[in-house]
């Protein structure tokens, strides 16, 4: 909160390299994005010294066509990417905490920005975030849309969803909505009446996105049944610019 400050030298802006943003976390920093290119200049010592972070892509990213991995990237690398939209715009990168840095960094426009509080599991599975642009406030802007796997096994698969804005430079997390905390809700409390009365939400938790809607569907327990799940809630996914919440509940029994 301010109570103490240390002075960090920057480095020279030079050769191609344009002045973003300046974050810090603990004793470490990122600073600024080159030009059009996925990269950043990374300090371990309080800006003493300066190394360049490159962001590495893929071989291969043809446009359409689903995100896949590459297992060298994913498995090895200390940085990664872990998600990418459709049309190749906007990529999130995994740091998989190197250098002592939490967080992703978001790259948009030749722009880059990092949350240091969203972190990514990269899960053995190789399961990566779903990105999706839409106007899903309808206030005439494109916002992003990310969809983060949180854990999967048997009969479990829970995510969370968050939403991007655009800001001065670069995006900032507008909402949140996490499944494990859906799991911790009173299904009555989320579609009252809908529920068996002595259901609760399960180890499943997903969400969907596309350029026109957001939806959620939540697996439903019963004590006699578990771990097996009985039945789901699917719903709508309201954005209002600054909020997440649900709406439009279904709930549908598994055949037995």
């Amino acid at each position: 909160g301010g109570a103490t400050w240390v002075l960090a030298e920057l480095p020279e802006v030079s050769d191609g390299w344009q002045a973003d943003s300046v974050s810090f976390s603990g004793a470490h920093g990122l600073l600024l994005s080159r030009i059009g290119e996925p990269a950043a200049l990374v300090s371990r010592d309080y800006g003493a010294s300066w190394e360049v972070l490159g962001l590495p892509w893929p071989a291969s990213l043809p446009d359409g066509e689903p995100f896949s991995p590459e297992p060298a990237l994913w498995y090895d690398s200390a940085v990664s990417m872990v998600g990418i939209t459709s049309d190749r715009t906007a990529a999130l990168f995994d740091f998989e905490d190197v250098y002592g840095i939490p967080g992703t960094l978001l790259y948009t426009g030749g722009v880059l920005s990092y949350f240091p509080d969203l972190e990514f599991t990269r899960l053995p599975q190789m399961y990566p975030a779903g990105l999706s642009w839409g106007d899903y406030d309808l206030d005439g802007v494109q916002e992003l849309a990310a969809t983060l796997c949180l854990g999967t096994g048997t009969g479990v698969n829970v995510w969370e969803l968050c939403l991007f804005e655009p800001a001065e430079r670069g995006y900032h997390i507008s909402a949140r909505l996490d499944g494990l905390a859906l799991q911790e809700m009173d299904p009555e409390d989320i579609a009252p009446g809908l529920v068996p009365a002595n259901g609760v939400i399960g180890s499943i938790c997903e969400f969907q996105t596309d350029e026109e809607r957001l939806r959620a569907r939540l697996g439903i327990l019963l004590p006699e049944s578990a771990p097996f799940h009985q039945g789901e809630l699917d719903c709508a996914v309201l954005y209002d610019g600054s909020s997440l919440s649900l709406s439009d509940q279904t709930y549908t029994r598994y055949p037995t």
